[in-house]
């Protein structure tokens, strides 16, 4: 039988061994005993520990200025690391903080020149070597005479069918990197010009010149013999690059337009039922935008 100081002690017997517990971990915590984490990170003692290397970048057996090159690593496990860019300095000297027991894979961030070199550990002075890509380069004209600026201009290499594409700056020159002796198709183009083409050899060629000419454009107004306008009359026009003759038909107020004509002297014939009416000699000029009145009578041409 339990007496009442027994009933008292198994009452307090749960609280006492929860502040013996409590009092046990902040003793640990204090201390650094027992099994409880730490919130300090040790050093990591495995790291690959890199250092500076020196050296020079070369183009074509010279040291190159300002040349940006592409350090890739690869790591033990064949995987590639993320890469990182180093560029040359006015003499060609360059810096890089290279791990001692990696490769890495070295490249220029230009197009103007080519080439891969492995650097193998290891790693003492660098002596980076690569070779310029041969350079198409060219100008864009108007037919004033005028250089074309922001003309985009298209190089087809016409074995591969690869295109390069370019922007021409302000004095209406563009530049082509291309790694070895093709046959391309250049074509500048330009929303205020028709497009200009050129078969050309590069990189033999040098200094392409494309002219472009201007956009023309005719209105035709086609009439009756009152003067009325005429919706739904066929029209014909024919002129320098056009074979065979452009075909369209006049709106409801009797008008039709032929847009992107070549410079040039152009005929226009029109019918409508059985009124018909023809127009020749009509002298277009570059970007002009012409507007003919044709009146139709029946069955003859004036």
């Amino acid at each position: 039988m339990l007496t009442p100081r027994k009933k008292l002690l198994l009452k307090l017997l749960p609280g006492a061994f929860l502040l013996a517990v409590l009092w046990i971990s902040f003793h640990n915590s204090r201390c650094g005993g027992g099994d409880s984490p730490q919130t300090t990170s040790a050093p990591v003692t495995n790291a690959p520990v890199g250092a500076t290397v020196d050296g020079t970048a070369y183009v074509d057996g010279k040291p190159s200025r300002n040349l940006s090159l592409v350090f890739t690593r690869l790591s033990t496990s064949g995987e590639y690391s993320l890469p990182f860019l180093v560029t040359s300095d006015q003499r060609g000297e360059l810096s890089a903080h290279l791990d001692p027991d990696r490769t890495f894979f070295v490249h220029p961030i230009s197009d103007a020149f080519q080439g891969i070199q492995i650097l193998r550990p290891p790693h003492t002075r660098l002596s980076i070597q690569f070779t310029s890509v041969p350079s198409l380069t060219g100008t864009v004209i108007d037919h004033k005479d005028n250089p074309v600026e922001a003309a985009q201009v298209t190089c087809e290499e016409r074995s591969t069918g690869r295109v390069h594409r370019t922007l021409t700056d302000k004095q209406g020159r563009f530049l082509f990197h291309l790694p070895s002796l093709v046959f391309c198709t250049l074509v500048a183009q330009t929303h205020l010009f028709l497009p200009s083409e050129a078969q050309i050899a590069a990189p033999e060629s040098k200094n392409v010149l494309l002219r472009l000419s201007p956009k023309s454009g005719i209105t035709v107004e086609v009439l009756d013999e009152s003067g009325n306008p005429l919706p739904k009359a066929e029209v014909a026009i024919s002129g320098p690059g056009i074979w065979p003759p452009l075909v369209d038909f006049t709106n409801p107020s009797g008008t039709v337009h032929f847009a992107d004509l070549i410079p040039g002297v152009f005929s226009v014939s029109a019918s409508s039922g059985r009124l018909v009416g023809e127009m020749e000699g009509l002298d277009i000029e570059g970007g002009k935008k012409s507007v003919v009145h044709l009146t139709l009578t029946e069955g003859v041409f004036l």
